[in-house]
């Protein structure tokens, strides 16, 4: 893959992950409103101050002296801690399989090419923003 392909599928990985925390939280916002009486108001009252926190969030995980926690990677004499299958357990059938393959294969970025969580909660957060203004004037 080239490297334009590759900023490509990681601003698309971005805007993915930005729209799919604006659709969890107008499903939030619609929740709060249902319990509160059913007023549009409400919803995006609830969807203003969730963007705001998911921008401060943002912005601190963007800092430069803030540095994400990195999975450690368990090594060759570490196999006993790992579980093992018992067994009698299921061997996975292969529907399974061909389910694994396709949710393995469908990101093809690595954790490290993918954009920092701080910055895709600061796109998600100015994408809440803007629905909720637009909703100002439905």
């Amino acid at each position: 893959m080239t490297q334009e392909s590759r900023r490509l599928l990681r601003t698309a990985d971005a805007l993915v992950s930005a729209l799919f925390i604006t659709a969890v939280v107008a499903v939030i916002g619609l929740v709060v409103s249902a319990v509160r009486g059913g007023n549009w108001t409400t919803v995006r009252e609830a969807m203003f101050v969730i963007g705001i926190l998911l921008l401060t969030f943002g912005t601190i995980l963007t800092r430069p002296g803030v540095r994400p926690r990195i999975k450690r990677e368990l090594e060759d004499d570490d196999d006993e801690a790992r579980p093992q299958l018992e067994s009698d357990a299921e061997t996975p059938t292969s529907h399974q399989k061909r389910l694994a393959a396709l949710l393995n294969s469908s990101n093809p970025l690595t954790e490290s090419e993918r954009l920092s969580r701080g910055v895709r909660f600061l796109l998600a957060g100015g994408l809440v923003l803007v629905v909720t203004f637009g909703t100002e004037y439905w």
